[in-house]
């Protein structure tokens, strides 16, 4: 298993003044930042770099590689029309 995180962060404290939420709340409920991707970056270049990670250090032959699925983790949050 692999993951990437991007390496851009954002203080969630800088962020509750900003927006004017409450610091105590927000900390208690999401912590302390969250990442944030830069403007080069999408969920194909993560996906990308977290695939990269894995062909290093499994030691894997991307010749030999067949197939490679993308997935989502969730449902996508759309509604039905009524």
């Amino acid at each position: 298993m692999s993951i990437y995180v991007p390496r851009l962060r954002v203080r969630l404290e800088d962020w509750c003044g900003w927006t004017g939420n409450s610091w105590d709340k927000i900390q208690a409920v999401v912590g302390r930042s969250f990442r944030v991707p830069g403007r080069h970056e999408n969920v194909y270049t993560m996906a990308a770099n977290a695939v990269i990670r894995l062909i290093q250090n499994y030691e894997i032959d991307p010749a030999q590689v067949g197939f490679l699925v993308w997935a989502r983790s969730r449902a996508p949050t759309t509604r039905l029309a009524p």
